[in-house]
């Protein structure tokens, strides 16, 4: 008897599965005969189907009057057909329901599907093939979608299932689509409309059984809606017509899915909800910033910004005063900071960047203070590098336009950078005065105070040198000295501003001083460089010919000693630094301070042969051209092999083979270079000099290798 209960059990098992499987398949098999039954419906009918369904999205608008044609009865007797089968079989499942749930629920189910794939059928084959709409006017279709969406939603409440909802929603929108398919007067007041009032209702009936997805889903759907009436009426026609009409629909959606995710938000307290909530409000703003810049109304952005803001601030109270013991919205606190800041940056729109960068950074300080989160002003300094190197690129951009640019132009590009380096400078000594004075709680404060204050120092002397370089680029633009003269201003500012970075060395760690020191130990030599390069047979021209050799001379060697300081402290820094740990970046600082000394020689004796020269005042580029390269043979070698020495010694000091091979080589082919080639062109005299100077280094030379040798051979005396 066991045995056999066991067996009718299985049996009873396996005949319930292949129920289930059977009733499936029929499913399955029935929707592909429908499906295919499409396909030859729509096969037997002309080849332009494609160009009509885009025609319905791109076509111009052609205005109609509803209810002129004739009600038309055949469309419409197809329609009936559809929907009252499928409401008397819904009324029949409903009250079914009571005795038989499981089956109910799939009878209602099959009903949907099949309503929902009849209607689509029927209404796209007299519309598109025949110009016939089915409903004749919206009355009838709001009675049609009316009363099964009631009866929809009266089967949802009995089951509370979700794949009903989601069917219920598919077939909302087919219907949707169904009437922005045809309808020309009207239509999308009606379609929004309808929209707006169905998503209040599902969350309404739903909101208590966490349909998210279907919620969601029916939030694409509305947006897709919208973008088809930006699509049609302000991408392809360019009409102004709807604005108003956008304007409202775009807002109230904002409204109605900010609130529905709002509320998962603060119930559900999940983190997914606020960031839907603001990726709600981020396609409004920029949905509706799109189209007011289609039609040049970019200047009422800032009112698209204040909306977004004012909502999210009314959130905000609402939460704080009904819904205190729940979750948190952090995140639309900081939409509400970023919000505000862009609506008051978009009073001075040609300053939006350094304006809303600033306003944000001293906003999330406050509310970081506030709520004693680190994280926050870590965001704060980020903004504020992000806005300091956005000054940056405005000025080597504005610098190069300067070069490049009328009169007028130039003005306003120096207008420009000038007040967006003023406004920098201004929010990040705010920023530094806030930081500084905030206090210690107790023995441990919620924040790195000095750490944070270093790099505002930093920042605001980045911000200080830009405003000073441009204030000299003024005066320098309302003087004689015009335009040729601007690389002189800026690189003896930035001159400047390396000297104070080596003297001001506390603002940077250990770490990072290394990093810091070589970067202008290299751009000390750059400047050097520069200040030789620059010495052309222009400028040497203009000077004599305006008169303004005193003060050439006298700028030129102001620039050549503040390179030299920079240069010399930077090296004495590094030196310090690496001395004792890295030997071979010592070897690469002399070997470049080896060439630099050179080069600078060499430059300034045909500085001071041009300065001293006869034809001076009315050289040409061919004499400077021959002056220069007279220069190039004996004097240069001479000055070669002067510099190649004190390598050579410097190398004996540092125990360096490298560096003492460097500078053997170069003295060697010195020598060469001189007996061979030079020694022809030269007088009696001349090689008497020359021999006495090669005479004395190599004497030289040769006693300080005996002395150091000598020193160290007392040294390993002593040791042993």
């Amino acid at each position: 008897m066991e045995r056999n209960k066991i067996r009718i059990k299985v049996k009873a098992k396996k005949a319930s599965k292949t129920d289930r499987y059977l009733s499936k398949v029929l499913k399955i098999v029935g929707f592909l005969f429908i499906a295919i039954a499409g396909y030859y419906l729509i096969d037997s009918q002309d080849a332009g189907l494609v160009s009509k369904i885009i025609s319905l999205f791109s076509a111009p608008e052609v205005i109609a009057p509803i209810g002129e044609a004739v009600f038309p009865w055949k469309p419409f007797s197809y329609i009936l057909a559809g929907h009252i089968p499928g409401i008397l079989g819904l009324i029949w499942a409903i009250n079914y329901s009571k005795k038989n749930t499981d089956r109910a629920y799939r009878f209602i189910m099959g009903i949907i599907v099949s309503m929902t794939l009849f209607n689509t059928i029927i209404y796209f084959y007299w519309s598109i093939y025949f110009g016939i709409f089915c409903y004749y006017n919206y009355f009838i279709a709001s009675i049609f979608l009316s009363i099964t969406l009631v009866l929809f939603f009266i089967s949802y409440l009995i089951y509370k299932r979700q794949s009903l909802l989601f069917a219920i929603l598919i077939y909302f929108h087919i219907f949707m689509l169904e009437m922005l398919a045809q309808w020309v007067d009207d239509r999308y007041l009606y379609i929004f409309t309808a929209i707006s009032i169905f998503s209040g209702v599902l969350f309404y009936i739903s909101r208590q059984d966490k349909p998210y997805l279907t919620v969601f889903s029916n939030a694409l759907f509305a947006h897709g809606f919208l973008m088809i009436l930006v699509l049609k009426k302000f991408v392809f026609n360019t009409s102004p017509s709807y604005l108003s009409l956008f304007f409202i629909i775009s807002f109230l959606y904002f409204l109605i899915y900010y609130i529905i995710t709002l509320y998962y938000s603060v119930i559900e307290n999940k983190k997914i909800f606020q960031v839907i909530n603001l990726l709600n409000t981020f396609v409004y703003i920029v949905l509706n910033g799109y189209v007011l810049s289609r039609f040049g109304y970019s200047n009422y952005y800032g009112i698209i910004l204040f909306i977004a803001f004012a909502v999210h601030l009314s959130s905000l109270i609402v939460h704080k005063k009904y819904y205190q013991q729940k979750g948190k919205l952090s995140a639309i606190e900081i939409a509400c900071l970023v919000l505000i800041s862009a609506s008051v940056s978009q009073i001075w729109s040609e300053y939006f960047y350094s304006l809303f960068m600033g306003i944000v950074s001293i906003l999330f300080f406050l509310y970081a203070k506030q709520n004693k989160n680190k994280l926050y002003v870590t965001a704060v300094i980020i903004s504020l590098i992000s806005l300091v190197a956005n000054l940056i690129y405005l000025a080597s951009t504005g610098y190069f336009k300067i070069l490049n640019s009328s009169a007028l132009e130039t003005n306003a590009v120096l207008k420009n950078v000038f007040i967006n380096s003023i406004l920098v400078c201004f929010f990040v000594t705010v920023m530094r005065i806030i930081v500084f004075n905030e206090k210690k709680e107790g023995d441990q404060n919620w924040f790195n105070r000095s750490r944070y204050v270093r790099y505002l120092n930093i920042l605001l002397a980045i911000s200080s040198f830009v405003v000073i370089e441009w204030i000299s680029f003024f005066f320098v633009k309302s003087t004689v000295y015009e335009l040729p003269f601007l690389n002189k201003t800026i690189l003896f500012i930035a001159g400047l501003f390396a000297l104070f970075i080596l003297i001001k060395g506390d603002y940077f760690s250990k770490k990072n001083k290394n990093w810091v020191y070589t970067s202008i130990y290299l751009f000390a030599i750059f400047l050097i460089a520069k200040i030789h390069i620059d010495f052309s047979p222009t400028s040497i021209k203009y000077i004599f010919t305006n008169n303004f050799t005193m003060a050439e001379v006298l700028i030129h060697y102001i620039e050549l000693l503040l390179a030299l300081t920079v240069f010399a402290i930077s090296f004495i820094k590094l030196y310090s630094l690496n001395a004792s740990k890295k030997k071979d970046l010592m070897q690469f600082v002399v070997f470049t301070l080896y060439f630099v000394c050179t080069f600078l020689v060499c430059k300034e004796y045909d500085y001071i042969s041009i300065i001293t020269s006869n034809l001076s005042s009315g050289i040409s580029e061919v004499e400077f051209d021959m002056i220069v390269k007279s220069n190039q043979y004996l004097p240069y070698s001479m000055i070669i092999l002067t510099c190649s020495s004190i390598l050579l010694i410097i190398g004996i000091k540092l125990k360096s083979l490298f560096l003492r091979s460097i500078a053997i080589l170069i003295i060697g082919a010195d020598l060469i270079k001189i007996f061979l080639i030079e020694f022809k062109e030269i007088s009696e005299s001349y090689k008497a000099f020359v021999f006495i100077v090669i005479g004395g280094l190599l004497l030289l030379l040769s006693w300080y290798y005996n002395k150091s040798k000598q020193h160290k051979s007392r040294r390993t005396s002593r040791k042993s």
